[in-house]
């Protein structure tokens, strides 16, 4: 699912499994008319569902990070919510909290 509302794109990730296949970035850009991308201020992707990720699945997120750096005037912020302990602990080995801000919960 995912909603824009006032600048703050919230999207939530339905696969239990990100593997590099789900194709989360085309999903954004196809359902969110990701192209008006000067009105994104701050995406926020909820967790709740996953319970793992890879190597690959990290890329996704990378790649839709990177988009938004090299595309857009505006310089969006990115937040991770309800991420579980084994994909934090994963998330902070590869340090992309330097990229995102990550929490446990919605908050």
């Amino acid at each position: 699912m995912i909603e824009i509302n006032e600048g703050i794109l919230n999207v939530v990730v339905n696969e239990k499994r990100i593997e590099g296949s789900n194709h989360i970035f085309e999903h954004l850009v196809e359902e969110s008319k990701i192209s008006d991308k000067d009105k994104v201020k701050k995406i926020i992707f909820d967790f709740a569902n996953v319970e793992y990720i890879n190597s690959l699945g990290i890329a996704e997120f990378i790649s839709i990070i990177r988009y938004y750096t090299n595309v857009t005037n505006a310089v969006a912020k990115y937040k991770f919510i309800n991420v579980n302990k084994d994909i934090r602990k994963l998330f902070s080995l590869v340090e992309l909290g330097h990229l995102v801000e990550i929490s446990e919960s919605s908050g």
